[in-house]
Parts: C-alpha cells; sequence; structure tokens
C-alpha cells in the first residue's frame, strides 16, 4: 500500500509522490525515474517496494519537473508552469530532490538511499555535488546508466556541437522552449534541455564508456556505497560495444571506490520480466 504526498520545490512547485512507509530507525530509498517517466508505471517500482517492506523499509518514488513529456504544474502562487521532461534542465534536478529529502525528514526518516534509474542515475550522481541535503544520503542505487555522449555522437557525429552552439543562440533569443529540429537528436527536447544535455562539462560526461581515455572525475569523488544494476540487453547502456556490457561496469568499478553491481542477463533497459532480480539486489544491499 502507498500513501500519496506532496511537497513543494524551494522554486515553488508542487510535485506528488507515493510512499511506502517504513521503521524510521532505517533508512528511507528515494526513487527517481528516468526521462519521459514517472514514478508508478514500471513495474519494478512496486517489485522493490513490496521487497523492501518484507524488511520494514520505507520506499519513496516521486515526480519530479521532468515526469512525463510535457505536464503544466501548479505553483504555490497559483500559476501553471510548464515542465516536463521536454523542458527540463539537469542543472534543477536537485531542487526536486532537496524537496522530497526534506519531505522525508519531515516523516521522520534521518537517511536517505538515492535511487535513480536511467537519466535519473545523472541527477543522483549530480545531487552529491548540487543538493542541500547530501550528507543525508548513505547510499546510491543506480539502474540502467548509459552513455549519453556516445548516443548523441552516434546520431549525429561530427555534428551535435555545432546543434549545441545554435540551441545555446536559441536561449538567448528567448526561444529556449521551442523544440528542437529531428536532425538536433532522435527525441525531442526543447533547447534549453538540449544545451543542458551537451553543454561541456563534467556532469555531461558521466558515463563515457566509449571513450577510453576519460578518467571520470566526477565519479572518483564519489564517497558512498554505489550499486549498479543493468541488463546484458541494455541498447543505451553501451551502445558503443553492446556485446560486452562488462567493459562499462569494468570502467565503473575501476572509477567508484565502493562499488558493486549486478549484471542481469537478458534485461533490457526497462527491466521488464526481471523486476523480482532487481527487487532482491536492491534489498540485499540495503
Amino acid at each position: 500500500m502507498f500513501d500519496l504526498l506532496h511537497t513543494t520545490t524551494d522554486d515553488g512547485l508542487r510535485l506528488s509522490g507515493l510512499l511506502s512507509n517504513g521503521d524510521k530507525n532505517k533508512p528511507l530509498v528515494l526513487y527517481i525515474h528516468g526521462f519521459e517517466g514517472d514514478f508508478f508505471t514500471h513495474k519494478f517500482i512496486s517489485s522493490i517496494s513490496e521487497k523492501l517492506s518484507e524488511n520494514n523499509i520505507a520506499f519513496l518514488s516521486v515526480q519530479t519537473r521532468g515526469t512525463a513529456n510535457e505536464l503544466f504544474y501548479i505553483t504555490t502562487k497559483g500559476e501553471w508552469k510548464k515542465y516536463g521532461a521536454h523542458f527540463e534542465l539537469l542543472e534543477d534536478a536537485y531542487l526536486d530532490i532537496d524537496a522530497w529529502i526534506s519531505c522525508a525528514i519531515s516523516l521522520g526518516y534521518s537517511e536517505i538511499i538515492l535511487q535513480g534509474h536511467s537519466l535519473g542515475t545523472i541527477k543522483v550522481i549530480r545531487y552529491m555535488f548540487e543538493g542541500s541535503y547530501k550528507e543525508r544520503v548513505k547510499k546510491i542505487i543506480l539502474l540502467a546508466p548509459f552513455d549519453r555522449t556516445y548516443l548523441i555522437e552516434r546520431f549525429a557525429p561530427g555534428k551535435w556541437e555545432n546543434f549545441v552552439e545554435v540551441a545555446k543562440q536559441k536561449v538567448l533569443e528567448g526561444k529556449g522552449d521551442e523544440i528542437i529540429p529531428t536532425e538536433f537528436d532522435e527525441v525531442a527536447m526543447s533547447y534549453k534541455t538540449y544545451v543542458s544535455w551537451h553543454d561541456e562539462n563534467d556532469y555531461q560526461h558521466m558515463f563515457d564508456f566509449y571513450d577510453k581515455d576519460y578518467t571520470y572525475p566526477i565519479l572518483n569523488k564519489i564517497e558512498l556505497p554505489v550499486k549498479v544494476i543493468v541488463g546484458t540487453k541494455d541498447e543505451y547502456l553501451y551502445p558503443s560495444n553492446p556485446d560486452h556490457p562488462e567493459e562499462a561496469t569494468e570502467s565503473l568499478k575501476r572509477n567508484i571506490k565502493h562499488f558493486s553491481y549486478k549484471l542481469i542477463d537478458g534485461a533490457e533497459h526497462s527491466f521488464s520480466g526481471y523486476e523480482n532480480i532487481i527487487a532482491s539486489e536492491v534489498s540485499d544491499f540495503i
């Protein structure tokens, strides 16, 4: 059973989430969904929650400003603002996680385990550098991280860096909410989101598995225990060499101090059909 919760971000967005309660002397698992996702559809959400409830561990699955493709959110001022995955800025993701950790603290949970899926893995890692409550986070779970830089390079080889500059100019012209042309990317998003995804900094290259010379400066600074769970058939994890996903996990192993992982044979990006395995892995890690 879930309780419906609500919280408010520091910039005034009202968000909703689903809480499975647990022992407040144990950590709460906070789940951050991926691109165009939500906090209730994936079957592994309920599977993880049910498994954790066996040990009286709380699980909170939440809405963010990147939920679905396009959504209008009511603000504390009574205004409606357009967000959703196509209009989200990754540099604002910490605001949503801040709000949810604050909510968890107000309910009596003092320790947090951050869990992200797909694009949510990037938000979770970024939070450890940008979040107000990062000291409350005790462990990190990454479900299906992916090599985003290679994906855009494969789609628009030798062009995407120029596309980023065009997008930046569109933002300066006040056209940041317009949707990018189809030659920019295989997924739709606004110009401002395109810049947020692909502007040049180490956050954007967090999982550059294709680059054999990459030194993973962000991941090397993570001091917490990290568990990575990926499928061997995940089409996004390691697209530069999809037949050898273990090479990507070995890169993570070399660059995360306290690292463990599970490669699920046959599982794809959404883990459909493998929900019970994920739930057991998450529970064992906690």
